[in-house]
């Protein structure tokens, strides 16, 4: 670890180590969003309950989920233009610019 460390530093400076911080954080928003989507729609249900039986809750996990999968899906698809293109593109900005002119937004949903 310290081998990289140095190395990240001799070659990039300190910047280096802050490289990729940003569309990281974005890959963090999905448990985010699916706690949210789990504990809003939770209390939905709820209303006018006393309590929720185990379809409720597989039912609502389930949902959650997707409708996470659904909204953070385009930052996968980002992500993987830049791992297995580099040479085609500037930086996620510019996969994003590409893919919603040549595909619109069916292309950041591919796979």
């Amino acid at each position: 670890m310290l081998s990289g460390f140095r190395s990240i530093l001799a070659t990039d400076g300190p910047r280096g180590l802050l490289r990729g911080l940003i569309p990281s954080l974005f890959g963090v928003t999905h448990g985010s969003f699916q706690f949210m989507f789990y504990e809003r729609s939770k209390a939905w249900r709820l209303a006018g309950k006393d309590r929720l039986g185990s379809g409720d809750y597989l039912v609502l996990s389930a949902g959650a989920k997707i409708a996470a999968g659904v909204l953070t899906y385009p930052y996968k698809v980002v992500q993987t233009r830049i791992q297995s293109h580099q040479s085609d593109y500037k930086g996620p900005a510019d996969v994003c610019r590409k893919l919603w002119r040549g595909e619109g937004v069916r292309g950041f949903y591919k796979g």
